[in-house]
């Protein structure tokens, strides 16, 4: 398993900014939530896949089995949420808004 102790500190570095970046697509995308919850969960899953797709070439298709609990549990997430979106959209058309 690969840690970022072994690496060098351009490659830490690079690890850190990638990582925190993410997290504010992610935090910016959860802001979005509150104003068109469906569009923004979409973009968040095509974001995450895009993540993982990306760990692929990078790491090998072994790391697509690494933490395949935690995956799970992130896009069983990822679809009760579009089901909530879309109830919250059907919602907000029969009110008219």
């Amino acid at each position: 398993m690969l840690t970022l102790g072994r690496l060098a500190t351009e490659v830490k570095i690079f690890v850190i900014r990638v990582s925190v970046l993410g997290g504010l697509i992610f935090a910016g995308l959860a802001i979005w939530t509150k104003y068109k919850p469906l569009t923004a969960i979409l973009v968040a899953f095509g974001f995450y896949v895009a993540l993982l797709m990306l760990n692929i070439i990078l790491g090998g298709i072994a790391t697509l089995f690494q933490g395949v609990i935690v995956k799970a549990i992130v896009i069983v997430l990822f679809i009760l949420g579009l089901q909530n979106a879309r109830q919250i959209d059907s919602v907000k058309k029969s009110f008219g808004k």
